[in-house]
């Protein structure tokens, strides 16, 4: 897996890993802006790559309608994830936002709390994901 980075972009690698024929590697570009996340999965691999949950403050509303929305809507869905939490995340007084997402494969059985928390304006998601018969 190789992933081209322009001379003038800087950047800061995140993450890089292989496990079970699967590489990651993750980069930070403060001058995009973005997160890059690069997974290869090893075509004899079949079922690894839709075990994973992907779980963190996304930053897009998906209460939002916007086109930008509709595409990431579009691409979990292609993929076979959904997003299961369907509740706000932040409460702020004009508007709710729905930015943290817990996604997973659509098959996954998900139980999801929220609670206000007393320290920050993001709700406290707690998770329960149910994978192969053993709580997660």
């Amino acid at each position: 897996m190789i992933l081209y980075i322009k001379n003038d972009v800087k950047y800061e690698i995140l993450n890089v890993s292989y496990q079970e024929k699967t590489n990651i590697s993750a980069i930070y570009s403060n001058d995009l802006k973005t997160n890059v996340i690069n997974i290869y999965k090893a075509p004899k691999n079949n079922s690894l790559f839709m075990e994973n949950a992907i779980i963190g403050d996304i930053n897009l509303d998906t209460f939002n309608d916007s086109n930008n929305i509709k595409s990431y809507k579009r691409v979990l869905q292609l993929n076979n994830y959904k997003i299961q939490n369907t509740h706000e995340t932040r409460r702020n007084k004009n508007k709710d936002t729905f930015i943290d997402h817990i996604i997973t494969p659509v098959d996954k059985k998900c139980t999801i709390r929220t609670y206000d928390s007393a320290i920050s304006d993001p709700k406290i998601l707690n998770i329960k994901i149910l994978l192969k018969n053993n709580d997660f």
